[in-house]
């Protein structure tokens, strides 16, 4: 702990993470104090922690930015959860940058957008020609 964290004394998620039920709603602590001293998180945005405290609600330590901002802030503090998570390339050598790089929030995941567009395109290619297969053995059938 910060010696300037101000830590939630309330129920906590499991990740440590403050939470409290308001008007039928449940919020994150951090996010609730928040929305409530800056007005609304805009679409897509995080309230980040600079102390990396996560049941702190100190305003100074909260900031405001995208997943990726997140995302990357945690791996450049050593924090992230997954081996892979400090990977600088995928697996096939492609560079994972914030701009080749799919973040899946849901599962704190991500992927080489280069290796998925080229699975993509040989899924498609290989559809493409089970359809032509298909259509040739239809018309060979109705002959």
């Amino acid at each position: 702990m910060s010696a300037d964290c101000i830590e939630w004394k309330g129920a906590r998620h499991p990740e440590g993470y403050g939470q409290v039920w308001v008007k039928g709603k449940k919020w994150r602590a951090h996010r609730l104090l928040w929305t409530q001293a800056n007005g609304p998180i805009p679409e897509g945005m995080c309230v980040c922690h600079r102390c990396d405290n996560p049941p702190c609600v100190n305003l100074e330590h909260l900031f405001l930015g995208t997943r990726a901002d997140n995302s990357a802030d945690m791996v450049a503090k050593g924090r992230q959860r997954k081996p892979s998570a400090g990977k600088t390339h995928c697996k096939h050598g492609h560079e994972l940058t914030l701009e080749n790089t799919y973040i899946f929030p849901s599962c704190r995941g991500r992927r080489c957008r280069t290796c998925v567009r080229e699975a993509n395109r040989k899924n498609w290619k290989e559809r493409s020609d089970q359809r032509k297969l298909l259509a040739r053995d239809q018309t060979a059938r109705t002959i």
